[in-house]
């Protein structure tokens, strides 16, 4: 049955829109197929019962080639007014396997437009296909057996040229099944978009909009007020050098402004007591965990940590220069007692003028030394105590 299948073209024929005027809800009319139809190879008439031309059933949803087809075919046809408005007049079309139930099926006004979104027409297709299974399934293993060579080619050419244009005939009625399916639907997904979805849409979008400035209006409002509770409580801690951005806190519209002052007091008062614990180092000690403890988090036991390895390493390194250097001058003090023993002078460089200098050939040798650091430092000083000059090499 296709149900609620509209009447169009009526404007067109004459007494057409006052014999519509006059139907009434559950009123027989006549389906009569117009084959010769210039507009439309599948137009079906609505005539009354008293012979009047009333319009078409209105393509475009595939319920009219379906419909033509059956009546084409000799089916028998059964329509109904099934409800009608100011404008148009709806027909309930009752095909072969629904004829039995046409009582049933006879349409109440009261009964009418009960529904919100309603699908009154499923599509109904009708297909030989499997009948014609055998049938394909013959043609296409003949082909596919076929020999083909310089003597055949040809006639394997035309057997596949008829295969293929037999399946474009399907392939061609497959497109307009889907097209007329999809028609319908495709009409109703834009009047449902605009009627009913970009309504909804606009109107959360625009609620969206009011609540995230609302929220942000309060969250600004909460923030203010913790803040000023914070520039009170430094400055009465006389901690003012921190600023509330240093302390990270998140203000979230779900915590009371209690629970962010507890926050913020629990923060202050830790970094309250820690400048208390820095105030009790030494003066140097003091100086320089104050500087780590604003930088790096306002945590005094890190600070101290970081400042007292950095301190650490300095002592170390110094050491480890200071013990070069006495390295450095035992084993220059070696090398002149040494040279002493043997008869050796040892004089300091001869200093000339510039006008006593002779320009000599310089020669340069590449070599990579393997030694401690201490030793490194012992070839740098005899390097530059020679006057022999140098570049290290990264």
């Amino acid at each position: 049955m296709f149900k609620d299948v509209r009447i169009s073209g009526s404007y067109y024929y004459d007494g057409a829109m006052e014999r519509l005027e006059k139907l009434s809800v559950g009123e027989a009319v006549n389906l009569q197929r117009d084959p010769n139809n210039e507009y439309d190879a599948n137009a079906v008439r609505v005539i009354s019962a008293d012979g009047i031309m009333m319009g078409y059933i209105a393509a475009g949803n595939g319920g009219n080639v379906i419909i033509a087809n059956l009546i084409e075919a000799g089916q028998e046809i059964h329509a109904f007014v099934s409800k009608k408005t100011k404008t148009t007049t709806y027909l309930n079309v009752l095909t072969p396997g629904d004829a039995t139930q046409i009582d049933e099926n006879i349409p109440e006004a009261e009964e009418m437009n009960t529904g919100i979104i309603t699908l009154v027409q499923i599509p109904i297709i009708e297909e030989k296909l499997i009948s014609l299974s055998a049938e394909i399934e013959a043609k296409v293993q003949h082909a596919k057996s076929l020999v083909c060579n310089e003597e055949t080619v040809k006639a394997v050419k035309d057997v596949r040229a008829s295969l293929n244009k037999e399946f474009d005939s399907f392939e061609e009625q497959r497109k307009l099944i889907k097209l007329a399916i999809m028609e319908p639907y495709e009409a109703f997904e834009d009047v449902y978009k605009q009627h009913v979805a970009t309504k909804y849409k606009e109107a959360d979008k625009e609620l969206a909009e009011k609540i995230n400035a609302t929220e942000s209006e309060l969250k600004g409002r909460k923030e203010a007020e913790v803040r000023e509770y914070f520039d009170e409580l430094a400055q009465s801690l006389n901690i003012g050098f921190i600023t509330f951005e240093q302390i990270n806190l998140k203000v979230n519209l779900s915590d009371s402004v209690k629970k962010l002052k507890e926050k913020v007091h629990k923060l202050l008062t830790k970094v309250s007591e820690d400048m208390k614990m820095i105030a009790t180092l030494d003066e140097e000690m003091r100086s320089a965990v104050m500087v780590e403890f604003k930088n790096n988090g306002f945590n005094a036991a890190n600070a101290t940590i970081t400042v007292t390895e950095r301190n650490r390493r300095k002592r170390e390194e110094a050491e480890n220069i200071k013990r070069a250097e006495e390295q450095r001058r035992a084993e220059a003090e070696r090398i002149a007692q040494a040279r002493a023993a043997a008869g050796v002078a040892v004089k300091a460089p001869e200093v000339k003028t510039p006008a006593e200098v002779t320009q000599e050939k310089l020669f340069s040798l590449k070599f990579k030394v393997t030694a401690t650091k201490a030793q490194l430092m012992e070839l740098k000083t005899y390097l530059e105590t020679g006057g022999y000059t140098y570049e290290s090499i990264k």
